[in-house]
């Protein structure tokens, strides 16, 4: 849905980059001055003149909508009342998982035991939440940032955490695309900072590398998960023997 402030503001940048004013405007619709004022600030155009405007400053409208779109600010992150209502529903935030991953109601139901009412449902919930855009042919458009994160130490961050401890660690069963890892290392300041950076670096790695596989149909796809951690830590019983 465009925001008709936003489309205000767009078109005004547009009109100002091409070297139009509001009277050369008002000559081409042929109406008065204030009249295109008032048309465009308030943001009520009609197609038609949407299309005159676009013409106006070179563009189709396909070409104006989009670029209106483009300028609209898309969600980092999720509010902590948002982020609660998911976790306390484990279908809803299966589905905005599966959202965010640029899943279809097709691919969801494939792999999970939903019809395509609770589907639509659910998805219905994210749209009112601001998630997505649930659009005809419940086709889905996401209103995230592509590197959008959930909250650090929020709800669902503490929720994978809980899941990562009862089921992420305890699978002594490695598959062959899978890998896993424990080092230790005494590192001083300036050895912790550049590990900080290297696991960013692997971080938006794995982020870019998701985006290349997202024009991938489902069953070329595994749903991968890649947990890093970097603390000073020790075993309890290794920190029971420590000098009191």
């Amino acid at each position: 849905m465009i925001d008709p402030q936003r489309m205000v503001t767009v078109l005004k940048q547009l009109l100002k980059a091409n070297g139009l004013t509001y009277k050369d405007v008002a000559n081409a619709f042929e109406l008065s001055e204030p009249s295109i004022k008032r048309m465009i600030n308030a943001g009520n155009l009609t197609l038609s003149q949407m299309q005159q405007l676009s013409e106006l400053v070179g563009l189709s409208v396909i070409e104006l909508l989009q670029k209106v779109e483009q300028t609209t600010p898309k969600i980092k992150e999720l509010s902590l009342e948002q982020e609660s209502i998911l976790v306390s529903d484990k279908r809803l935030l299966l589905i905005a998982f599966c959202a965010v991953n640029h899943w279809t109601i097709e691919e969801i139901r494939q792999l999970y035991d939903f019809t395509e009412a609770q589907c639509i449902h659910y998805l219905i919930k994210l749209h009112h939440m601001n998630l997505l855009e649930l659009l005809p042919n419940n086709r889905i458009k996401l209103l995230v940032e592509h590197n959008f994160k959930w909250r650090k130490n929020g709800p669902i961050w503490q929720f994978l955490m809980q899941e990562g401890a009862n089921s992420f660690f305890s699978q002594t069963h490695i598959k062959p695309e899978e890998q896993q890892d424990f080092v230790f290392g005494m590192l001083s300041a300036e050895a912790i900072v550049r590990m900080h950076l290297e696991m960013n670096k692997l971080s938006a790695m794995m982020a870019g590398l998701h985006s290349a596989s997202l024009k991938l149909p489902i069953k070329d796809k595994k749903g991968m998960c890649m947990f890093m951690a970097l603390k000073n830590w020790e075993p309890d019983s290794f920190n029971q023997l420590r000098v009191k």
